[in-house]
């Protein structure tokens, strides 16, 4: 029977079989590298998504705030009115410090 097989170009103890032990390393290291891939991909995903987020609704909100901001400070630093029909206004912030810390010294007199 060896006669017949090395006709056949196979040497006696060679076998056509895969060696098992190659083929679960193979696809153990196959699956691990799609693995990592996929979530390396995953990650890059969530970080454009929430670069884009941040752009469409962040930034807008920061010039709402902005104008907010600027808005709070005009009113701080002028005379206006709060309720006229009640006849209540607002003062610059640093009139009505000079007249709490007059009122608080004990010094009534105004300018």
């Amino acid at each position: 029977m060896s006669h017949e097989q090395e006709l056949d170009g196979v040497e006696p103890g060679q076998t056509d079989d895969p060696r098992s032990s190659s083929t679960v390393l193979v696809g153990l290291v196959g699956t691990i590298l799609l693995f990592v891939v996929v979530v390396w991909l995953q990650v890059i995903f969530n970080e454009e998504l929430q670069a884009e987020r941040n752009t469409k609704q962040v930034a807008p909100r920061v010039v709402s705030l902005d104008d907010f901001k600027a808005q709070q400070q005009a009113t701080l630093h002028s005379y206006g009115w709060v309720d006229q029909e009640n006849g209540v206004t607002h003062i610059p912030i640093e009139r009505a410090m000079e007249l709490t810390v007059r009122e608080l010294s004990g010094d009534r007199g105004g300018r």
